[in-house]
């Protein structure tokens, strides 16, 4: 396949391993192969919060979580999880997590005596 870039021809080949449909809280993901579609997932799909599919070739799996994600709505989502299911926090998630353990460590220096303010930097 040949597409343009900026001006460029460049030769791309999709490599699509897997198809997913994620349609109002039902989740289904099928394989491609040379051999056809293969479904990873129930012919019922995945329907319930936590549920998990694993995509061994991409190395991630898909999950659907309930929360709010991108937007301050509580609504079901489609999410990148680990091998267990537990959902792959972005980056976002990851930096809030961290300020949130930052504020509760300063508490505990504070109900210590110790001003966290006041410490040298290491």
């Amino acid at each position: 396949m040949v597409r343009i870039v900026n001006g460029q021809e460049v030769d791309t080949e999709l490599d699509i391993s897997h198809l997913v449909i994620e349609d109002d809280a039902l989740l289904r993901v099928w394989r491609i192969s040379p051999l056809g579609y293969s479904e990873l997932t129930l012919e019922q799909g995945i329907t319930e919060v936590g549920e998990s599919v694993w995509l061994a070739r991409v190395g991630l799996g898909l999950t659907l979580w309930e929360g709010e994600f991108e937007e301050p709505v509580m609504r079901l989502w489609m999410r990148w999880c680990n091998q267990q299911g537990q959902v792959i926090l972005t980056g976002a998630e990851r930096a809030d997590t961290e300020q949130q353990r930052a504020e509760r460590l300063a508490e505990r220096l504070r109900a210590m005596g110790v001003n966290p303010d006041e410490l040298d930097e290491v």
